[in-house]
C-alpha cells in the first residue's frame, strides 16, 4: 500500500502553493513552452540519479536525504508544469489512476530513473503527435501521459521508502528561503 495517495484537494493545494512561490521567485518573468518544461523536468530526473551515484542508498531501497529531495523537485516541476498548462494534476490523476500500469524496470537504479524519463518522453511525442487542443491546452493523451508520469515516480518513491509529501514541504521551504532567480538561471 502507497503512503504517497496524495489526493487531488493535496495536488490542488501544492499546485497553488508552487506557483505562488515560482511567481514570487520571478520563474514566471518569461514565458516556458511545454518542451523547454519536459527537458526541465528530465533534468531533475538525472538529478536523482546524480543523488544515487553520490551517495548510494540508505539500507537497501532506502533513499537518503538528498535523494529524497531530489524527487522532491520532481514533483515540484510536474505541479509547476502542471500550472503552467492550465491542468489540473489531481483531476488528472484520479481519472487516469485505474488505467496506470507499472512499467517495469532492470535492476540497476538508472533503469528505474530511465522509467521516468520514458514516461516523460511519451508526454513529448504526443504533445508533438497531437499538439494542443483548440482551446489552447494540452489535449487529453498528453494531460493522461503525465498523470502517468505521476503515477510512477509514486511507486518509484514507495519503493525507496520516501514519503513524497513530506519531500516536497522540506523542499519547499528551502525554495521559498531563496533569493530571486537564484543560481543565476535565465529559464
Amino acid at each position: 500500500m502507497s503512503f504517497n495517495n496524495i489526493s487531488a484537494v493535496e495536488h490542488a493545494k501544492n499546485q497553488e502553493y508552487v506557483h505562488r512561490v515560482n511567481v514570487d521567485k520571478g520563474w514566471y518573468d518569461k514565458p516556458l513552452l511545454f518542451l523547454e518544461a519536459m527537458a526541465l523536468l528530465i533534468t531533475e530526473i538525472v538529478e536523482v540519479s546524480d543523488a544515487f551515484w553520490a551517495e548510494g542508498l540508505d539500507g537497501g531501497w532506502s533513499a537518503p536525504p538528498q535523494m529524497s529531495s531530489e524527487l522532491a523537485d520532481c514533483y515540484i516541476r510536474l505541479v509547476d508544469d502542471a500550472s503552467r498548462t492550465f491542468m489540473d494534476l489531481g483531476v488528472q490523476v484520479d481519472l487516469y489512476k485505474e488505467s496506470y500500469q507499472r512499467r517495469e524496470d532492470g535492476a540497476s537504479f538508472d533503469s528505474k530513473c530511465m522509467v521516468l524519463i520514458r514516461r516523460v518522453r511519451d508526454a513529448i511525442e504526443s504533445y508533438r503527435t497531437h499538439g494542443l487542443h483548440p482551446n489552447g491546452k494540452l489535449t487529453v493523451d498528453t494531460r493522461k501521459k503525465l498523470a502517468f508520469f505521476f503515477l510512477q515516480l509514486q511507486d518509484f518513491c514507495d519503493d525507496l521508502g520516501v514519503d513524497l509529501m513530506k519531500a516536497f514541504e522540506a523542499k519547499m521551504r528551502v525554495n521559498e528561503s531563496r533569493p530571486y532567480r537564484h543560481g543565476d538561471k535565465h529559464a
